[in-house]
């Protein structure tokens, strides 16, 4: 993903600066160019937003050496079935809110445990949860949540010995979120922002050409009548 993502965005930044510079190459070599890589970019935003729900996957959280200010401490965490997060990319209790953001590791014991590196800050307007990254599949749990009366939403406290379920990030994240809202909404309103964004891109794209194309047309025309030194000056102050 990362190597199509860096040619795609370096065509398309040679295409404007070749636009700009009035080197544009032929009308169906630009498009082409232009089209393939903007679709590839597509394609990799749509892959990058595909995820999967953890399903009947829990977590037994033991929370001990809890003390200090603000509270805190050191988080053990057993995924059921053991194997959920076997081969993950990262996996880690997040903390904000509190005056900061701590990002401590999680790391897999021989005895199928997950143990935090250190303590962390379990009090206050504190927020810690546990999050995982395998595969498609971005799962948290939370370890200590505030009460939240804006929302509302009630607390999570961190409790010494706790079994919750394991969920999707955004589920634990925007605990705001209404549940009772048609998806249909949803849709239509990413979709129309979408479309805001392939208009501005295209838009820009249709004024670079007109520029590109004039510029080089002028161009040309300034070479067979322009003598040698003002030739110079012009390459000059184009570049």
């Amino acid at each position: 993903m990362a190597l199509v993502a860096g040619l795609g965005g370096g065509v398309l930044g040679a295409l404007l600066a070749m636009g700009l510079n009035g080197e544009l190459p032929r009308r169906v070599v630009a498009r082409t160019a232009f089209a393939a890589s903007l679709g590839a970019l597509g394609v990799l935003i749509a892959n990058g937003l595909a995820t999967e729900e953890p399903r009947n996957v829990s977590a037994r959280i033991n929370v001990t050496g809890v003390g200090g200010e603000p509270r805190g401490g050191e988080v053990a965490v057993r995924f059921d079935p053991s194997a959920f997060g076997d081969g993950a990319s990262w996996a880690n209790v997040t903390s904000w809110q509190g005056g900061g953001l701590e990002l401590t590791e999680l790391t897999k014991g021989d005895d199928g445990v997950w143990r935090s590196d250190g303590a962390v800050p379990l009090s206050g307007d504190w927020k810690s949860i546990v999050r995982l990254q395998n595969g498609r599949r971005l799962a948290a749990v939370p370890v200590y949540l505030p009460r939240d009366d804006a929302i509302p939403a009630p607390e999570v406290p961190a409790s010494p010995r706790v079994t919750r379920e394991v969920t999707t990030d955004k589920a634990v994240l925007q605990r705001e979120s209404k549940t009772d809202v048609p998806t249909w909404t949803w849709t239509a309103a990413t979709g129309f922002v979408g479309l805001l964004y392939v208009l501005f891109i295209s838009s820009l794209a249709f004024g670079v050409g007109r520029v590109g194309r004039a510029s080089s047309s002028t161009g040309t025309a300034d070479e067979a009548v322009a003598p040698p030194s003002r030739l110079a000056r012009l390459r000059t102050a184009a570049l």
